[in-house]
């Protein structure tokens, strides 16, 4: 495994541990679902999502060769 597959293993196990222990439950008028234990996703409000978001588009483009004639 290259360098990228240890970066993204240590980055998945850190989102992992910052959601443990994490719950929600939806609420329409007053009436209230029972908490359930979040198991993927980013809570809202977080710094962690634009983290996220920018850590995945970083590399989108490589091995994309563009042939344009104007």
């Amino acid at each position: 495994m290259g360098d990228g597959g240890a970066r993204l293993l240590k980055t998945k196990r850190r989102v992992k541990n910052w959601l443990d222990g994490w719950a929600q439950r939806e609420v329409v008028n007053s009436a209230a679902s029972s908490w359930g234990s979040v198991i993927s996703g980013v809570l809202q409000g977080s710094v962690l999502g634009p983290v996220l978001f920018n850590t995945f588009i970083d590399d989108l483009d490589e091995g994309i060769e563009s042939i344009t004639a104007v």
